[in-house]
């Protein structure tokens, strides 16, 4: 006959109780850590003019670390030719010299919940332009490695969780233009472990010879 000692069972589990309850706040200051570090960031403003000849294309790439919800604001204006411009949902703006400029508004969201230290990467991350269509290799390459066509700086860390980059796309293939949905797709990626997230704001390309665009851009947190 077996005889179950309650005490000893009991107590046994109280020890067991207080550890989780110990890693759980752990985490949970952890977490709060972040979200205080995340809330303290302050944008920079950007501004750049691009040159863009027929098919040239750049993308206005946003560098965040999760548990961030962060807005964006982009001023675009045609100075000379025309311009098509890709959104993060895919959707499609064309701009001329005659048009006005345009304040683009995005609210963009970071919903990983991610707790833990976060890895310490560098270096950067790439993509392939092949003959006008854009490759994702998937690839992370040492700071120290030979760069490759394009290529984003990662450069985000817990004091500083947002970064934006202009990078030039090269020229794109008629097929690959006619496929908005693929080209945000290709550019949208998570790296370093899934703690950064690559996500492009906008795309703007050139739809004639010797266009001129102008671009400014801030970007803020807004919720943590």
């Amino acid at each position: 006959m077996f005889r179950i000692n309650v005490a000893k069972w009991r107590g046994a589990l109280t020890r067991i109780a207080i550890v989780v309850l110990m890693f759980a706040l752990l985490l949970e200051v952890t977490f709060m850590y972040i979200n205080i570090q995340v809330s303290n960031n302050l944008s920079l403003p950007g501004f750049a003019y691009v040159q863009l000849n027929k098919s040239d294309a750049y993308a206005l790439i946003i560098e965040s670390l999760p548990n961030v919800k962060y807005r964006v604001d982009v001023t675009l204006q045609v100075i000379r030719g025309s311009a098509l411009v890709i959104l993060s949902n895919g959707s499609e703006v064309t701009m001329t010299a005659n048009t006005k400029p345009s304040i683009i508004e995005l609210t963009l969201t970071r919903g990983l919940r991610y707790i833990g230290p976060f890895p310490q990467c560098s270096g950067y991350y790439t993509w392939l332009n092949l003959n006008g269509s854009l490759v994702n290799p998937g690839s992370f390459i040492p700071g120290n490695a030979t760069p490759k066509v394009i290529e984003v700086p990662l450069t985000v860390f817990l004091s500083w969780p947002i970064n934006a980059t202009l990078v030039n796309l090269g020229p794109l293939s008629t097929s690959t233009l006619s496929n908005a949905t693929y080209i945000v797709n290709v550019l949208n990626v998570t790296t370093c472990d899934n703690t950064i997230s690559l996500t492009p704001a906008l795309i703007v390309v050139g739809l004639s010879n010797e266009t001129t665009v102008s671009l400014s851009w801030s970007y803020r947190v807004v919720e943590v």
